[in-house]
């Protein structure tokens, strides 16, 4: 007992002296106060990051896999449309430098069409910088020599679709089950539906579409173009994803939806690049074996083979 009431004693003395000893030689760490040592005038200041994105589409910028068109400098090469996009939204100036173009760009948004750039192949893949100055009034206690933040991107135009081509992989819901899997929305097939499909539909009736090949309802899912994919909703695609979502009024009111979708309701594919070209994908979509009934969700993982 004795022993450890001097024990005590000993660490309390010793607690003391660390409190006295930090009250003047302990560093700060406090980012936001010039007297520490580690004082960081950029901390929290803002930056002069922006956006990149095709404008042909209603692209919702987000970095999630569930969304379309994730932040990303590469896109693809058949929209030449690109709209440029300052993060910062209460900037004195802005000021672009994109590529060669000897123009300078002061607004926050600019929108550039690269059409003659895009007619010679050899730019393919070849990146564009893309450099942006924001002069903005900073928050005190930042000085006046704080207020100009650069920001330098480059843009890249693709002719690459990572999530259209062949795939090896399982579905979710046969994980033993290997699977190769393939489509492709930049080729059309003409086939043969039921004259019923359409309300004025000559025999043979034709009709364009896409063809999903290997997938667990069928050998071959047949998706016509114009009626199920282009009057999808949203119907987007970027360097990284493709997502289309039938139209609700056309699935109740086409006596023929079945016969244009092959029951296929929803698809958006979701790739990451590698630099091997094996690609990750994760592919969902929904399936429906009747016009109008319950919806089944597959989910698939595997990666691009060709």
């Amino acid at each position: 007992m004795k022993f450890s009431y001097k024990l005590l004693i000993v660490v309390l003395a010793s607690f003391a002296f660390v409190l006295n000893s930090c009250k003047d030689e302990c560093p700060c760490t406090d980012e936001t106060n010039p007297d520490c040592s580690n004082y960081d005038p950029n901390y929290g200041k803002p930056t002069a990051d922006f956006t990149m994105r095709q404008s042909l589409k209603p692209f919702g910028w987000a970095e999630k896999p569930e969304e379309i068109a994730e932040y990303c400098d590469t896109i693809v090469a058949s929209n030449s449309g690109v709209l440029f996009t300052a993060k910062e939204e209460n900037a004195l100036r802005y000021e672009w430098t994109i590529g060669a173009d000897n123009r300078k760009f002061t607004t926050r948004e600019v929108a550039l069409r690269f059409d003659d750039y895009l007619d010679n192949p050899d730019n393919i893949w070849n990146p564009i910088p893309v450099k942006l100055k924001v002069v903005k009034v900073p928050d005190a206690p930042h000085s006046s020599a704080d207020s100009i933040y650069t920001s330098e991107r480059f843009l890249v135009f693709a002719d690459e679709f990572l999530w259209n081509g062949t795939f090896e992989g399982y579905f979710e819901h046969e994980p033993d089950i290997k699977r190769v899997i393939s489509y492709d929305f930049t080729t059309l097939h003409t086939y043969v539906v039921p004259p019923g499909t359409f309300a004025a539909c000559p025999s043979p009736c034709k009709t364009e579409g896409i063809y999903l090949i290997n997938f667990p309802q069928a050998d071959t899912l047949k998706i016509e173009w114009q009626h199920t994919i282009e009057k999808g909703f949203p119907n987007m695609f970027s360097y990284k994803q493709k997502k289309w979502i039938a139209d609700e009024t056309a699935r109740i009111a086409s006596v023929g939806f079945m016969n244009l979708s092959s029951g296929v309701t929803y698809f958006h594919a979701f790739a990451e690049p590698s630099s091997d070209g094996r690609h990750k994908l994760r592919l969902v979509y929904k399936h429906q074996t009747e016009r109008n009934g319950v919806e089944t969700t597959y989910v698939f993982h595997g990666r691009k083979i060709r």
